[in-house]
């Protein structure tokens, strides 16, 4: 009978790779933001004829709700939140929501405080809200 040597399993394996994982994940996400603002620093949306134009607005005449979006994310890479509130305020609310939203699952990664079932309740809650909310904005923005 032959005898083989099983090697010792490593149980943290999969723990460290997720978190390498994530956490490459991360840098790159920061990279591409930092990017990202920086271009919509020196590129402004009005002047420059390379961003894309709404699809929705170009079919239909009608504004959608993230018409305004580019030029107000624009305005608050320079600071101007005013100006960034009159071409979109629907960004400002969303940020804000996102912000007031991102709070539970912080805490649930956290704290461990939540369970899952729960958890998975607060985003189907969420996703309805600012599903809602765009389309409610997207109707009165246009009847206004």
């Amino acid at each position: 009978m032959r005898t083989t040597l099983n090697k010792p399993k490593k149980p943290h394996s999969l723990v460290i790779t997720s978190t390498l994982t994530s956490k490459s994940g991360a840098v790159i996400g920061a990279m591409t933001g930092s990017i990202v603002i920086g271009f919509l620093y020196v590129f402004d949306p009005e002047t420059t004829g390379f961003y894309p134009r709404c699809l929705f607005n170009w079919l239909t005449g009608l504004s959608c709700a993230g018409c305004g979006g580019l030029r107000a994310a624009h305005a608050v890479v320079h600071g101007e939140f005013l100006a960034a509130y009159h071409y979109n305020p629907l960004l400002f609310i969303c940020s804000l929501g996102g912000i007031v939203s991102g709070i539970p699952f912080f805490l649930s990664e956290r704290f461990r405080l939540w369970t899952e079932p729960l958890f998975n309740d607060h985003w189907n809650c969420v996703l309805r809200y600012f599903t809602g909310l765009v389309l409610t904005y997207s109707v009165l923005r246009n009847l206004v």
